[in-house]
């Protein structure tokens, strides 16, 4: 299996980055307001979903069966994991 690395928060980059609903069906948003790589993981540590945006407003749409994922959130400065419930 594939190890997902901690929660990293740096206070200064917190309000940069929003993911909402949470929880919600399968359909989230995430707001950044800089380029960013995101990677979708399940319970597991498998890969789902992975893109890369400029900034802006990026909607991921999931089929994936209820429960917990994972979102890490890659920036030049900054990577954090999000964890996210499916229900």
């Amino acid at each position: 299996g594939r190890v997902i690395p901690g929660v990293n928060v740096d206070e200064n980059q917190t309000d940069q980055i929003q993911v909402y609903p949470n929880p919600s069906k399968g359909n989230f948003t995430i707001e950044v307001a800089e380029p960013i790589r995101f990677e979708l993981y399940n319970s597991i540590g498998q890969l789902i979903i992975a893109g890369q945006k400029d900034g802006g407003s990026i909607q991921i749409q999931t089929q994936e069966e209820k429960g917990v994922y994972f979102l890490r959130i890659i920036s030049e400065n900054d990577s954090r994991t999000e964890k996210l419930v499916i229900e």
